[in-house]
């Protein structure tokens, strides 16, 4: 529990040092080795609404990626709801919209070590507000429930290695 408990520190950290800055996606990123299947099992936002309902609702999202298709999964009022990112001309990063909210998205790989984890920012403005919403989404390979009790400690070293980065001088 300590090892997840670690991983969502380290989110909220991340979170915490992009948020005043841009967000870039992963320096060399590679569609072709991120390619698979992989779940959401931590997530934390600047949007009050959105992590209310994450707390109440907690689901798992699924991302697989299969270019040039990448397709987001999630639960929602007793059926599955896709929703199909798209490929923009910057290695890393996708977009989409959800109609529903009118909110135009742009997501980003920021780390990911292609195998075990990846880390995603996804940074949104509602259409007719203008209202700017940040979200850090930690991704894994493999089964949810194996993974989240033992995360491999080689992601961890890379999460660390990200933040340290990104830290403030």
């Amino acid at each position: 529990m300590s090892q997840k408990r670690s991983l969502l520190f380290l989110l909220v950290v991340q979170w915490m040092l992009f948020e005043a800055s841009v967000i870039f996606p992963q320096q060399n990123f590679d569609l072709e080795q991120f390619k698979g299947r992989w779940y959401e099992v931590a997530v934390v936002s600047d949007c009050p609404f959105f992590m209310r309902n994450k707390k109440l609702n907690p689901v798992i999202v699924t991302l697989d990626v299969k270019p040039p298709n990448i397709l987001v999964t999630a639960p929602r009022n007793g059926s599955c709801k896709q929703t199909h990112m798209t490929l923009t001309d910057i290695a890393g990063q996708f977009f989409y919209h959800v109609a529903r909210l009118n909110v135009d998205v742009d997501a980003y790989v920021v780390r990911s070590d292609y195998e075990q984890y990846a880390m995603m920012a996804l940074s949104s403005v509602e259409v007719s507000s203008q209202n700017k919403t940040t979200i850090f989404k930690l991704f894994i390979q493999g089964s949810p429930r194996s993974r989240v009790n033992d995360p491999p400690t080689r992601s961890l070293g890379g999460l660390y290695a990200e933040i340290s980065q990104h830290r403030p001088s």
